[in-house]
């Protein structure tokens, strides 16, 4: 069968991910692609959740694949690139458009959620392989429903927004663990923690020299700086003296020493770390997400008990300490922020707070929607001429158990 791979796609991304369609041809199984057969889809939909409004959008996605030649080729051919080709294959021709780029394929909407999830049935041995339970694979799978309902709620349309995110669910690398998700992760952040062990008091310095705001942010190019930052460690003297980050969040520009004999930084760069992911969806609510951690700090020793993480990190809008400026103590997402321990990111801006609140993150501020107080407040804040900064978090196993 011939493989058209343009279909519509620039031809730069046409081009790359046109490699190795000679060799997905040849395999072309005339008797039916197997991940689009009507029982399979079935199956996808009763594992992943998806809700009745979108499951015939879903079907019928599925359908116009199955019933059209050039589709059904250039399907087989994406189910062969990303579960059957050579891992240097797409490492050297990198399919996937931007971001920003159209998903869609000759108009379908869900069209690379068929290839990708072919990689069901290697995903369900590997679970039982490892003892997972099959419940924890179809909370994982729910992000179909969450995400069909995200391109919804943007273009009226169900499909789904980012296809790409779902090769972290069938590498594996992300677990669905009650309201929050779980990926395997690696410290890379330039802020340096100091924990006293007899206390349990965890301290975060940022790097030396960072140029800081006087409301205690790293300060942008065009933004004025009020201090700069300190941090050093002197093992002649055994201490490590720097700006502290305040338990909101915030850097201080008093700097405070520390001794080296009752503090020790738990992890460095490159230690294995959990790294949380928040879908959306439900509301953050504090004693889920509570308990979704501590499933977290249970699970990876006991399924994958070679993974040695060091504490539990993040990064998102979520954490921007100047929404406690605005909402009440109470509320869920200020509750959630307390589960951690924050500091600033270092760049952190306004635009995953647009995008997430907004739905499109370059939208003028005049055509902003303003159906919820989140969105108001946003809005508020942006048109104050201030910026929003998204934050980090950490909290280490033993403050969670």
């Amino acid at each position: 069968m011939n493989c058209d791979v343009n279909l519509g796609l620039p031809a730069a991304l046409a081009a790359k991910w046109a490699v190795g369609r000679e060799a997905s041809a040849a395999c072309f199984p005339e008797d039916g692609v197997f991940f689009l057969q009507e029982g399979f889809v079935k199956e996808i939909v009763a594992l992943s959740g998806l809700c009745p409004e979108a499951q015939p959008a879903f079907f019928a996605a599925a359908a116009q694949i199955r019933s059209t030649p050039e589709l059904l080729a250039f399907a087989w051919h994406c189910h062969w690139r990303l579960n059957v080709a050579p891992a240097a294959i797409n490492a050297e021709h990198n399919p996937w458009p931007p971001k920003k780029a159209d998903f869609t394929v000759m108009g379908n909407q869900f069209f690379f959620v068929f290839p990708i999830l072919a990689a069901l049935p290697r995903l369900k041995a590997y679970y039982a392989e490892r003892g997972i339970p099959a419940r924890i694979l179809a909370d994982t799978l729910h992000d179909l429903d969450v995400w069909a309902h995200t391109t919804y709620n943007l273009h009226g349309v169900w499909g789904y927004r980012d296809p790409r995110w779902l090769l972290n669910h069938t590498a594996p690398n992300l677990f669905g663990l009650g309201r929050l998700q779980f990926q395997f992760g690696k410290r890379n952040n330039p802020c340096n923690t100091w924990h006293q062990e007899t206390t349990g008091q965890v301290v975060i310095f940022p790097p030396d020299g960072q140029r800081a705001t006087e409301d205690g942010f790293f300060a942008h190019e065009d933004e004025p700086q009020a201090f700069t930052t300190i941090y050093n460690v002197d093992t002649d003297q055994e201490t490590v003296t720097g700006t502290p980050v305040r338990p909101d969040g915030r850097i201080d520009q008093h700097p405070i020493t520390l001794s080296l004999q009752e503090w020790k930084q738990p992890f460095v760069n490159d230690d294995p770390m959990i790294t949380i992911h928040i879908p959306a969806g439900a509301p953050l609510e504090f004693d889920a997400c509570r308990d979704s951690l501590r499933q977290a700090i249970a699970f990876f020793p006991r399924f994958f008990p070679d993974f040695h993480f060091k504490g539990v990190q993040c990064g998102s809008w979520v954490f921007d300490p100047q929404l406690t400026d605005y909402l009440p103590a109470q509320s869920n997402l200020v509750r959630f922020q307390t589960l951690f321990h924050r500091y600033p990111m270092v760049n952190g801006s306004s635009w995953q707070i647009r995008e997430r609140v907004f739905g499109d993150p370059e939208l003028p501020l005049d055509k902003v929607p303003q159906k919820t107080s989140l969105q108001k407040i946003v809005k508020k804040h942006l048109q104050e001429g201030r910026q929003w900064r998204s934050g980090c978090v950490i909290t280490l196993p033993e403050e969670i158990a």
